[in-house]
């Protein structure tokens, strides 16, 4: 129900009829969106931090539906795939191919960066990959990733345009800034 609706039902909800208006009362505070990043610092050793962008307005996104928070100046993708890692799959260790978007869509898998920490991604969870400038450590270069569990995982990768960054050398390359994890 629109804002201009709800004003006309004024006299039935004075009368008490109920008359269901909150969809469009804007919420007391923004929204926004955690995300993991996979990282490189200075000395070329990876990192898993948690980012919380929320550079986000409330707007009509696609009318006539309500009122949604919608982020702003998003990096620009170049590609999109899906990969199916195999259960039991561990790749060895390597450096994202690109700036790109991760979204864990079914099973679980994990990364491994060399300063050691190990995580694991769940369905629903976005990590962002930034880990171009990752150096050798004890031998190791990027992170190591693998399948946990007896399903395979399944992911959608968005490789990104890396010239549409707003950070392009920082954690948050996409936007946001660190609330969990390593920092530079």
């Amino acid at each position: 129900m629109n804002i201009s609706r709800c004003r006309i039902v004024l006299g039935a909800v004075i009368l008490g009829w109920g008359v269901n208006c909150a969809a469009q009362e804007a919420p007391a505070q923004p929204e926004h969106i955690d995300y993991w990043s996979v990282w490189a610092d200075a000395k070329g050793v990876t990192h898993q931090s948690l980012c919380r962008w929320s550079d986000m307005t409330l707007e009509v996104f696609a009318p006539p539906a309500g009122l949604e928070w919608v982020s702003h100046d998003n990096p620009q993708p170049k590609r999109m795939i899906f990969n199916v890692a195999p259960t039991g799959w561990v790749g060895d260790w390597h450096r994202n191919p690109t700036k790109q978007w991760v979204v864990t869509l079914d099973g679980r898998w994990f990364i491994e960066t060399s300063d050691g920490m190990r995580r694991e991604y769940t369905p629903g969870e976005v990590m962002l990959g930034v880990d171009q400038g990752a150096q050798p450590i004890d031998g190791h270069e990027g992170h190591l990733a693998g399948t946990v569990g007896d399903v395979p995982a399944r992911v959608m990768v968005v490789q990104l345009d890396p010239a549409t960054l707003k950070q392009p050398d920082a954690p948050c390359a996409a936007g946001g800034q660190i609330i969990k994890g390593a920092r530079p």
